[in-house]
């Protein structure tokens, strides 16, 4: 009653808490020995109120976050202490089942290695044993089949056998012992320096045999009807003929006409490459337009039935050819009907799947290679060549002439004729 009845009073007026602070310092220690002696949560609700007025008290705002600071700083120092602690353990355990893996695995290959030479020992020993066993059972037998006067005499060769063995097998023994003291490298040496000389006496034998069959194959080839006679009668003939046909020096005069005839045929050249350009374009011209007019008569004359019959299309059949010629009258229509016909070519190629466009370049290459072979195997339109131009004016003239006979503006078409 007496502890509510000083909490009542806290809290009518706060005055009152600073001043039991100030009055009664040593109040709330005293009360904390009454904590859990009957007096419940009021004990601890006074202890609030009075800590709160002492600064840095208890129950004070800056204890509880120091405290709570200090708390979590603690935790999270022993929490890492913890993880490290638990991590050294980890990489030693980790350590420890290496170590003794690898102790576990040493000592096995140590006892499989011990059992293989202890193993290999055991087969010597048979061996040796067994094969004493035999020599001792084909001398009994041996014995068993000689006569009794011929057994010292074969025991004796037994004996000088094994003494000579032993001899070896000692003088061997002393060998290796001399060669591990320092003449081992002198041993070396001395089986190199023979093998380097047997292989240059076998190199200078396999050149000499080389030479010998290069010179037997000489003395077949040798012929034996030349003479030396003969021999100087041919130098005298080889002489003489490059004497006749010496170089001989030109004059400045030579060299002034031979510069002249060169200066004339580049002119020439010149004067005439253009002319003869145009020549050679006309006839191409020309070739492309037979062949247009040629085409269009195959796939545009009307049939026969429809000439012989009166009321039907042959009028329309012939207004369309005469639409056809009027349009291959001019110089470019060949040009332009084959660059759409090329087109045409081209778009059919593109649309068509990858395996019918090889079938399609095939067959164009093939084509145009029967088409070119057939042309300059005919020698083209007509039978003149570019040196011909050039070295026979009269030639050239002809073909001038025969240039301006078929200009663009009297060429006509095969159709029109036809009309």
């Amino acid at each position: 009653a007496a502890v509510r009845a000083l909490i009542a009073v806290c809290e009518t007026d706060p005055n009152i808490v600073f001043l039991l602070a100030d009055k009664f310092k040593g109040l709330p220690t005293i009360l904390q020995r009454w904590h859990g002696r009957g007096f419940g949560m009021d004990l601890q609700d006074l202890l609030a109120i009075l800590n709160r007025g002492v600064k840095g008290g208890h129950y004070s705002r800056e204890y509880q976050r120091e405290n709570y600071a200090a708390s979590k700083i603690q935790a999270l120092w022993r929490g890492y202490t913890s993880r490290k602690r638990l991590e050294k353990a980890n990489q030693a355990m980790k350590q420890f089942h290496n170590s003794f893996r690898k102790r576990k695995r040493r000592e096995t290959e140590i006892k499989e290695e011990q059992r293989q030479r202890a193993e290999v020992q055991y087969l010597a020993t048979r061996d040796h044993y067994r094969r004493l066993r035999q020599f001792k059972l084909q001398q009994i037998q041996a014995i068993q089949l000689l006569p009794a006067s011929e057994i010292e005499k074969y025991l004796e060769i037994q004996r000088l056998r094994s003494a000579t063995k032993i001899q070896a097998v000692f003088r061997g023994y002393l060998l290796r012992r001399t060669l591990a003291d320092g003449d081992r490298d002198r041993l070396i040496m001395n089986r190199a320096a023979r093998r380097i000389q047997r292989s240059f006496h076998r190199y200078r034998q396999r050149k000499q045999a080389e030479l010998d069959r290069r010179q037997k194959r000489l003395e077949y080839i040798k012929p034996t009807i030349l003479t030396e006679a003969k021999r100087e009668e041919l130098i005298e003939q080889i002489d003489k003929w490059r004497s006749e046909r010496a170089p001989r020096a030109m004059s400045d005069e030579e060299f002034l006409a031979l510069h002249g005839r060169a200066q004339e045929h580049l002119n020439r050249y010149v004067t005439t490459n253009r002319a003869w350009r145009r020549i050679e374009q006309r006839q191409r011209l020309l070739l492309h337009m037979l062949n247009n007019d040629s085409e269009f008569l195959l796939s545009n004359y009307p049939k026969l039935k429809f000439v012989m019959e009166p009321n039907n299309q042959t009028i329309l059949t012939t207004n369309h050819l005469d639409q056809a010629a009027t349009y291959l009258n001019h110089p470019s229509s060949a040009i332009r009907y084959r660059a759409r016909e090329a087109h045409n070519e081209a778009l059919k190629y593109a649309r068509a799947p990858w395996y019918k466009g090889l079938q399609i370049a095939n067959t164009q290459d093939d084509d145009d290679d029967d088409d070119e072979d057939e042309y300059f195997n005919r020698g083209g339109l007509d039978d003149f060549s570019r040196n011909d131009i050039l070295s026979n004016p009269v030639r050239f003239e002809y073909e001038k002439r025969k240039f301006h006979q078929f200009t663009p503006n009297t060429t006509t078409s095969s159709i029109e004729h036809h009309q």
